[in-house]
């Protein structure tokens, strides 16, 4: 989120856009229980049109409202990692291994392999 809000272009925000950009900025960091309903109301109001966002805010806004219930859900939930970082992690030391069974042409060879996979993933 954060690496999308400082891509926008600051020239072209309105006041309502520099107003939301550092809070919605701050509700993808800390995550409040409460932001949830808060986050769909603003929603309401920019399609309404009671609120004008560049298209680009208006994104980042919609982005938000959309998948809050699966920001939330590693809060709530302590078997849901808050990233993928463990895992992205484990494909790239598995990516070489990976290559390497391209050459395995013995049912020996794969076994040792596979026992190799179980030992680094213990």
């Amino acid at each position: 989120m954060g690496r999308h809000i400082r891509g926008i272009d600051e020239e072209d925000l309105t006041h309502w856009d520099r107003v939301l950009l550092p809070i919605l900025q701050r509700l993808a960091r800390e995550r409040p229980p409460e932001a949830g309903p808060v986050l769909l109301a603003l929603w309401e109001a920019v399609m309404q049109g009671r609120v004008r966002l560049r298209p680009e805010v208006r994104k980042r806004l919609w982005h938000l409202v959309e998948r809050w219930h699966e920001l939330m859900r590693s809060q709530g939930d302590p078997k849901v990692p808050a990233s993928t970082n463990r895992l992205e992690g484990w494909f790239g030391r598995f990516q070489p291994r990976a290559r390497l069974t391209r050459g395995l042409k013995t049912e020996a060879g794969a076994l040792n392999f596979v026992r190799l996979m179980a030992r680094s993933m213990a």
